[in-house]
């Protein structure tokens, strides 16, 4: 018998012996190690006394079968995938915490990778077998169905809602950035902002990020000399009482004869504007008997103009 051993150091080997980088037995067979192993030994066993092969071939076509199903699934999976385009789903996708995050919107696209089918929706892709809920209507249909498809563009941005009573009066105010969507008992859609619900129909305006609260407003307060000065202060909170409405800064409710009024002027903030041969620079919103004023210029001269002047606003309905 020949000799298998070589004059090999064994201590070399030994001491190079890296377990991040050992051969790692894996327990479970493979079809393509199931074949190799099927022809090794068909190619090297005795002709004159043959291996009975029966059970290995028996398993082989195990092997097939389970392999067809496999297939069977992809294809219906990437089948039900592409029909699934232009319609709203929910499902999951892993976050960068390790944690999984809920996900819905209209499909835009189908993406086949290493085997796997995934959905798009907006910036995200969605394993077709993470897909939880699939909205089957179509999306530009009328009524509820165009509400639902407005509802989900709406995720990720921030909107102001005045939130109606069982009276249908006005009763509460929110802004804040939609975390998601969900839908209700009657199909409708429900918009989540942190720890509140509110639905579409309640939703006043919608931008990239806060219209009014955060933002500054100049207040008259009386200062340590008993002189009042203006300071500028965040607005906290909007208050809805009585069919009136108040923006909350510094600790004082300011009448405000319209929400959107203080929104829209606060957004003229460090740009020049004109009005009756006067001209300089909004450098604040100072609010008087309900209606926004700009404060043009700086400390002496300051000057001053009515938000509903300059916009031409005269009726209190317009």
């Amino acid at each position: 018998m020949p000799d298998l051993w070589f004059d090999y150091d064994l201590s070399d080997i030994s001491n190079s012996y890296n377990p991040a980088t050992a051969r790692v037995a894996n327990p479970e067979l493979g079809r393509d190690a199931f074949l190799k192993l099927l022809v090794t030994q068909m190619q090297y066993q005795d002709p004159l006394n043959p291996m009975d092969n029966s059970q290995m071939l028996s398993q082989m076509a195990q092997f097939s079968a389970l392999e067809q199903m496999q297939n069977v699934s992809n294809t219906t999976l990437q089948s039900m995938a592409f029909s699934m385009i232009g319609k709203i789903i929910e499902g999951s996708i892993d976050n960068a915490s390790g944690g999984t995050s809920g996900v819905a919107g209209v499909v835009s696209s189908i993406l086949v990778q290493n085997g796997r089918t995934y959905l798009k929706v907006g910036e995200s892709l969605i394993e077709a077998s993470r897909v939880t809920n699939v909205y089957t209507d179509p999306i530009n249909t009328i009524n509820n169905n165009v509400a639902n498809s407005q509802s989900f563009n709406m995720i990720g941005k921030v909107v102001q809602a005045i939130i109606m009573g069982a009276d249908l009066e006005p009763a509460g105010f929110v802004e804040g950035k939609v975390d998601y969507v969900k839908f209700a008992a009657n199909g409708g859609t429900v918009l989540v902002i942190g720890d509140k619900e509110i639905f579409p129909s309640e939703v006043v305006s919608v931008g990239q990020q806060n219209m009014l609260m955060g933002k500054m407003i100049d207040i008259e307060l009386e200062n340590e000399e008993g002189l009042y000065a203006f300071e500028k202060h965040p607005v906290t909170d909007v208050i809805i009482r009585d069919e009136k409405a108040y923006l909350k800064v510094a600790g004082q409710e300011l009448l405000v004869e319209k929400i959107n009024y203080a929104t829209d002027a606060l957004t003229f903030v460090g740009k020049e504007i004109t009005y009756m041969g006067i001209t300089g620079i909004v450098t604040g919103i100072v609010m008087r008997d309900g209606v926004p004023y700009f404060r043009l210029g700086e400390k002496e001269g300051i000057n001053e103009v009515s938000y509903k002047l300059y916009k031409n606003i005269f009726g209190e309905d317009e």
